[in-house]
């Protein structure tokens, strides 16, 4: 055979009667189920009358698996043969018409090349070539029928597993043996030492005698993609979030024995322009006056009762000592292209309430959409957190980049004794 008949070629499991006495004696008859329409070439030997091909799925949990002996034959054993004469449904090939088949020759004439064949006698029928010689003893695959004549012969599978070599798959001889070779495994983009920056494209490929099963990709050990069935991968790796300096670039290859090819490393050098912090917000210390924000009337304010933290001017929420609730907030977008997004403040808590345990006053800090719904509350502070300083909060809003969003603080004041929440520096940064 050759890939292309591999390709085209189907696989159908299980063709036999429901019984002994149904009769299967025609092309086609007693279907199976066919379980793939496709498979990969992987070895061949036209001397030895086999082909070696992998299926894209493993039929195996379900149809179970035959092993080869690795010692061969021995001669007068007892065998049988399963068959699919002209692709009848099974016959079972046990006697030579008057007594059990046994092994007669270990050194019969070949049929078509090669080593010595085995020699039998067995009630085999036209068509049945490539069907497995199994030993009556421990049903294992002792040789390739592969002759009708008298004697029938067979290539003995010892054979089979010599040309075999490395691509004998795993689970093929009893108490392990099979594919003991790792696949290889190679980066083949970036080059090795090259200055990457922005999105770059990191390729490998890899390689195996049986099959490669799956890839994998890592940068600094870590792993960042993987596939299955393939011979190559490839990943989109954005280096604006990677430091910029030396990493270090590797692959990895499977194949379904279990065995592991790592690639070399390859180190390159992430060069990103570091560009300063973009400030988003409009009016961040207040120093403008009630603009650019949205909030009741005397909020934004440059009243020295309570002081701002730089300047004349800030934001003093609440401080009513009435059931009041304020609401200040100003849009923003952040861009799409943003790799971090840092909301910030300082905020100072003055309080009438004596209370150590109840929180009476409560500023909420939040995050909405454009049109006004609830995306996340960043924080809730609280009489409870008084202060007779500023303190510099910070937030994460990265999660939130290509949207336009409303940074909003909402001042909530029971019926008495008044919390002040005074807020000034406000800002978002984005790179």
């Amino acid at each position: 055979t050759v890939a292309a008949d591999a390709t085209n070629t189907s696989y159908e499991f299980m063709a036999e009667g429901a019984s002994c006495t149904t009769s299967c004696a025609s092309w086609g008859a007693c279907p199976g189920t066919i379980v793939a329409t496709t498979s990969t070439f992987v070895k061949n030997n036209a001397a030895l009358d086999y082909a070696l091909v992998k299926l894209p799925t493993n039929p195996t949990a379900t149809y179970g698996f035959l092993q080869l002996r690795s010692s061969g034959a021995t001669l007068n054993e007892r065998i049988y043969i399963p068959q699919h004469p002209a692709a009848w449904g099974k016959k079972i090939a046990m006697t030579n018409g008057t007594a059990n088949a046994t092994i007669s020759s270990l050194s019969a004439a070949p049929c078509s090349g090669g080593t010595a064949d085995l020699g039998y006698n067995a009630d085999t029928q036209g068509g049945s070539s490539g069907s497995p010689v199994l030993g009556y003893s421990d049903n294992l695959v002792v040789g390739l029928h592969h002759c009708g004549t008298c004697p029938n012969r067979a290539v003995p599978i010892q054979a089979v597993i010599t040309s075999l070599g490395t691509s004998l798959p795993a689970g093929a001889l009893p108490g392990g043996g099979g594919d003991t070779v790792a696949p290889t495994a190679a980066i083949t983009a970036p080059a090795s030492g090259a200055t990457v920056s922005g999105t770059v494209t990191v390729s490998a490929t890899g390689s195996d005698a049986v099959g490669v099963t799956r890839m994998e990709i890592y940068i600094d050990g870590a792993l960042v993609s993987s596939n299955t069935s393939s011979t190559s991968i490839s990943f989109s790796w954005n280096t604006t979030t990677a430091a910029n300096g030396s990493h270090t670039l590797s692959a990895r290859a499977y194949d379904a024995a279990g065995n592991v090819g790592t690639s070399a490393s390859r180190t390159v050098t992430v060069s990103n322009t570091t560009l300063p912090p973009s400030q988003l917000l409009l009016n961040p210390g207040f120093e403008s006056g009630n603009v650019n924000w949205t909030a009741p009337a005397g909020v934004i304010t440059s009243s020295t009762s309570q002081a701002a933290r730089t300047g004349s001017w800030k934001a003093w929420m609440g401080g009513n000592g009435s059931a009041v609730t304020e609401t200040m907030y100003q849009s923003v977008a952040i861009p799409a292209s943003a790799t971090t997004a840092t909301l910030s403040f300082w905020i100072r808590i003055a309080t009438a309430e004596t209370t150590t345990s109840t929180a009476y006053d409560t500023l909420k800090v939040e995050v909405r959409s454009s049109t006004g719904t609830l995306l996340a509350t960043l924080a809730t502070y609280s009489n409870l957190n008084k202060s007779t300083t500023y303190s510099q909060k910070s937030f994460n809003l990265a999660a939130y980049k290509g949207q336009t969003v409303r940074v909003q603080m909402v001042a909530v004041e029971d019926s008495s004794l008044a919390t002040s929440f005074v807020i000034d520096d406000t800002a978002l940064n984005v790179q």
